[in-house]
């Protein structure tokens, strides 16, 4: 129903939509949608003093490296982002994205905390969990995560992620995966 939200002016517009996946591919829909850092610039230095050199726009903390730009061989973070924030583009230019007016700021490492903190002190509005992990026990790191996505929702995040992953893989009800089924 994402034509009936546009219509009331829910566009995304001056939303930051933090995204955890696998990055994306510079192409038209995403490129002007890009989240970009105000306070650094492409110098080796951490011109914002964030902790992160060159983190034009995001971060990729299971490499510890600023090149997000660039996707895996599925290219799970491009689609991901797509159905995010996908710009008009093309004729007949169509909307692709929910929220074609947010921005994306591009994270990489599934489950790495440090992004999580990473989007909070960065400014995002949301963080978009595009991964999960099936048939594991966490135990009482259980916890931790209830506790980030409790700092998350202080911060004014508002957390999500993709259910249906699965296919038929699973019964309805039973396609949510860690760490989106901790309250």
């Amino acid at each position: 129903r994402a034509k009936e939200a546009w219509q009331l002016g829910a566009t995304g517009e001056a939303v930051t939509i933090a995204m955890i996946d696998s990055g994306v591919l510079a192409f038209a829909p995403l490129v002007h949608a890009l989240w970009q850092n105000p306070g650094e610039r492409l110098d080796g230095k951490d011109t914002d003093g964030n902790g992160f050199v060159d983190d034009l726009f995001g971060w990729d903390f299971a490499g510890d490296t600023r090149f997000v730009i660039g996707d895996g061989p599925k290219s799970h973070g491009t689609m991901c982002g797509g159905i995010l924030v996908g710009r008009p583009w093309g004729e007949p230019k169509t909307v692709t994205g929910v929220a074609p007016r947010a921005q994306l700021m591009v994270l990489r490492g599934m489950g790495k905390l440090r992004a999580y903190e990473y989007a909070a002190q960065m400014g995002a509005d949301v963080l978009s969990m595009s991964y999960m992990w099936v048939n594991t026990e966490l135990g009482s790191y259980r916890g931790v995560f209830r506790t980030a996505h409790e700092h998350l929702a202080a911060c004014g995040i508002v957390a999500v992620g993709g259910a249906g992953n699965f296919a038929q893989n699973a019964q309805p009800g039973h396609q949510i995966a860690l760490p989106k089924d901790i309250p």
